[in-house]
């Protein structure tokens, strides 16, 4: 997270910062617009550290690999 916030203010280049907690975030959202922009990265956080503390590391790994698309066409890894 610290090196993409690093790397769009001195280099002005994009890079993904998003911990697997907050894609996980944006993944489960009916809202997902909420979490665009620097605001929307705070709230993005806070809503992250919500997430893991009802669930485990390996509940939300798991949610993350059912649900992360493949290619645009494919969901999870099964």
């Amino acid at each position: 997270l610290a090196a993409g916030f690093y790397q769009r203010f001195f280099h002005g280049s994009r890079r993904g910062s998003s911990t697997i907690s907050m894609q996980m975030v944006k993944l489960i959202s009916t809202q997902r617009s909420r979490y665009e922009g620097w605001i929307g990265k705070g709230r993005q956080i806070f809503a992250a550290l919500q997430l893991e503390r009802s669930w485990s590391k390996e509940q939300i790994l798991e949610a993350y690999l059912n649900l992360i698309s493949f290619r645009g066409e494919y969901r999870g890894i099964a």
